[in-house]
This record gives C-alpha cells, structure tokens and sequence, in this order.
C-alpha cells in the first residue's frame, strides 16, 4: 500500500497516493518526480501553477476524484493556491522518498 497525501478540493479530503502509476502519470504531463525533488531539496520551486494543478489532478484522480482538470483547478483557487502548492510539493517527495521527515514548503525550504 503507498503512502498517500491528504488533499481537501471542494470539501471532500482525498488520500492521493504516492504509486509508480501516480509518479507515472506526473513524469508524462509534467516532469520527473525524480528531478523535481532534487530541485526542490535545493530550494526551488521548480514547477509552475500549470503544473501545480496537474500534480494535484493526478493525484486526486487517483484517489477517486472524478472532477475534470478545470474543475479541479477552480477547487484549488476556492482553497487556495499554497495549500495546493505544499500538497504537490509533500506529493512529489512521498513518491521519490516514502514520505519526508521534514515536508517541503510551499517556498521551497524544509519545514523547521
């Protein structure tokens, strides 16, 4: 069983799990969650709001959200886009590490 990320869009919380299919499926619409990651550990933000609702959109299509990406989109903005963006960002890192000792923020640094 992978581990997973909680996501609240539209009042429903969403278990998005960190999987091979879920890592596959950002590789292709967005980039390498590998590559991400690093970028990330080095304290860049190294993906755009595009990309932001992609990650998210795979991620909650994996968890059983039905919602079209648009639809998903508009959730994020009613959420706000920086819960998104740590979301994405604790997302990206469960999948290349099992889930972090210290989340990524959503501006790139470690949480303390």
């Amino acid at each position: 069983m992978p581990k997973t990320v909680s996501y609240t869009l539209a009042g429903v919380e969403y278990a998005m799990p960190a999987s091979y299919k879920v890592a596959r499926d950002i590789g292709q619409r967005v980039g390498d969650p590998l590559a991400m990651a690093i970028k990330a550990e080095q304290g860049e933000i190294p993906w755009t709001l595009e990309a932001t609702i992609d990650i998210i959109h795979v991620g909650v299509k994996a968890a059983g959200c039905s919602l079209s990406r648009d639809d998903v989109a508009d959730g994020i903005f009613d959420g706000g886009l920086t819960g998104a963006l740590q979301a994405a960002a604790e997302l990206i890192s469960a999948i290349v590490a099992g889930g972090p000792d210290k989340p990524i923020k959503a501006d790139g640094g470690k949480k303390p």
